[in-house]
């Protein structure tokens, strides 16, 4: 597994979820092109995984991101839900 980097600078991207009928939940989440177009990867057709973390405190989150920065994998992707 190898994780995949943007292409381009920082994105802020404002979108929403979607409610599935058939599903019976709020699942969808629509990418934006802009995001396609940092991360062109995503556009084959090949399966791409993703992992959601969530922490419930800040101390905890900033020993993730402590870490994160330490191994230099990935930047992740921060995401907020708001009304």
């Amino acid at each position: 597994m190898h994780f995949l980097k943007p292409v381009l600078q920082k994105l802020e991207i404002n979108g929403n979820l979607s409610y599935s009928d058939s599903a019976h939940a709020w699942m969808t989440i629509r990418l934006k092109k802009r995001l396609f177009d940092d991360f062109p990867q995503l556009k084959e057709k090949e399966h791409v995984l993703y992992k959601m973390l969530f922490y419930r405190d800040y101390k905890e989150f900033l020993e993730a991101a402590r870490e994160i920065d330490q191994k230099k994998e990935a930047i992740p992707i921060m995401l907020w839900f708001f009304r």
